[in-house]
């Protein structure tokens, strides 16, 4: 069954019933191997957008120009950014051009939400099948399709936890399109943070938000642990360029700083935070909240007078009489906040883990004729949308099956076995005395080698 609808005179999402098409796992006897998967799942997904090529070489949806695609309702994709494509930039293009570059091609945009490892250090004990899919045009919108995606499983019941997407869904403006109502059908948002985001701070409720996280304003005396991923990855000369030993470092220095959750945050993005210095585990030592010293603990970092905010720069988290401040109303803290340290070794291995298994899932599709228009010449939106979904319940299916015959070994605690990461050949080969080839050219131009992102450490 697919509805079909339009709404300010736009084209809808198509909707499939998600229980017969993708969750093969929920009509399965209470016995069956899946259903006991499906209640051992955390709720842990990974959201992304996959290109679905249209049958022809080239189209448009304007309808004022000369020739228009036959597919009205597809756009053109890019390979770079948001993947939206100005049909204006491809005006100066001719047919054959536009076709044979590569980094343009016409078609629609699949959003795939894909269930993955409850704990990323660990081997899932459960097939990660996409739960959830939504179909639009390239770059349009993709924090609502992904939130259209989203609510196929909060509507079906299934648990959720966290939600990984790359930097078109994460940190985005208009939080109203995923971060809030992501939030609002019990998900966590994690993400990557844009290059220009990185080092910006925000006054928030006394305290300073950074990189997603809130910290003690007295860190604002910190310029190095403020930049330190933006020395790592967007050095802007070779004096700020730092390397990965030196970043670790610096991040690690931040924890001190960190205001310390007090309870787990709301449905609307809401949460309530302590002072470190006031907690009952504190990590600083502040004179606004001075304390016996029979009840000090040992190694606490001091804070020195000159690090303290002035007396009219001091907000909620500094005077309030338990240090105890509610944050959530800010449109930056809607934006950015996630629940785990940005650039940590915990967040490295949650953010990889899930985009190399929605990553992996694309590739498993792509194999399966999902890019292959020649397969599928039934012309119309929602004849794609649905050969599209029956390639993905196909691979859905394949999956489950391979995972019954040999399904992964679990503990007494129900976790799978930890991973095994390897070591990577390049990584072997290539040392201090042996440095990579864009680590000569780098120093050669003076300036720092390029770094994408946090590497996991084992």
């Amino acid at each position: 069954m697919v509805s079909l609808g339009c709404e300010n005179g736009g084209l809808e999402h198509l909707h499939f019933p998600p229980k017969a098409h993708l969750h093969p796992d929920l009509t399965t006897p209470r016995k069956h191997p899946l259903t006991h998967s499906r209640n051992g799942r955390a709720g842990n997904v990974a959201v992304d957008g996959t290109f679905i090529a249209a049958f022809g070489k080239y189209g448009t949806s304007r309808k004022r120009d000369t020739y228009m695609g036959i597919e009205p309702y597809a756009g053109w994709w890019g390979r770079d950014g948001s993947h939206f494509v100005d049909e204006d930039k491809l005006a100066h293009l001719s047919k054959t051009a536009r076709a044979e570059r590569g980094t343009y091609r016409y078609g629609w945009e699949a959003n795939l939400v894909v269930a993955a490892s409850n704990d990323p250090k660990r081997q899932p004990t459960f097939p990660q099948l996409v739960l959830g899919i939504s179909f639009d045009t390239p770059g349009a919108s993709p924090g609502k399709s992904a939130t259209t995606a989203l609510k196929h499983i909060y509507e079906e019941g299934l648990p959720t936890r966290y939600v990984i997407g790359d930097r078109a869904y994460g940190n985005t403006p208009r939080t109203n399109d995923f971060q809030e109502p992501a939030r609002a059908m019990g998900y966590r948002p994690v993400f990557d943070m844009k290059l220009t985001d990185l080092g910006k701070t925000t006054r928030l409720a006394g305290g300073v938000l950074l990189e997603g996280n809130l910290y003690c304003p007295s860190i604002l005396s910190k310029p190095k642990l403020i930049l330190a991923t933006k020395h790592y990855r967007d050095p802007q000369s070779p004096e700020e360029a730092i390397d990965f030993e030196e970043f670790i470092h610096r991040i690690e220095a931040r924890h001190r700083y960190l205001a310390q959750p007090n309870g787990k945050q709301r449905d609307d993005g809401s949460q309530r935070f302590k002072c470190p210095a006031a907690s009952a585990c504190p990590t600083l030592a502040c004179g606004l909240r001075p304390r016996h010293p029979e009840d000090v603990p040992p190694n606490l970092l001091p804070i020195f007078p000159k690090n303290l905010p002035g007396q009219d720069d001091r907000g909620a988290l500094c005077t309030n009489p338990g240090g105890d401040v509610t944050v959530g109303d800010h449109p930056a803290w809607q934006r950015e906040s996630m629940d785990v340290i940005f650039a940590s070794e915990d967040w490295a291995w949650l953010y990889q883990t899930l985009r190399q298994t929605i990553e992996s899932m694309n590739r498993s599709f792509k194999h399966s004729g999902l890019d292959n228009p020649d397969r599928r010449r039934v012309r119309g939106f929602a004849s794609a949308y649905f050969l599209i979904t029956t390639v993905i319940a196909a691979t859905n299916l394949r999956k489950a099956a391979r995972w019954i015959s040999d399904p992964t070994p679990v503990d007494a605690r129900g976790r799978g076995p930890k991973k095994h990461v390897p070591a990577r050949r390049r990584d072997i080969l290539y040392r201090a005395e042996n440095p990579r080839p864009w680590q000569i050219r780098a120093a050669a131009m003076s300036r720092a080698a390029p770094k994408s992102q946090v590497v996991m450490r084992t």
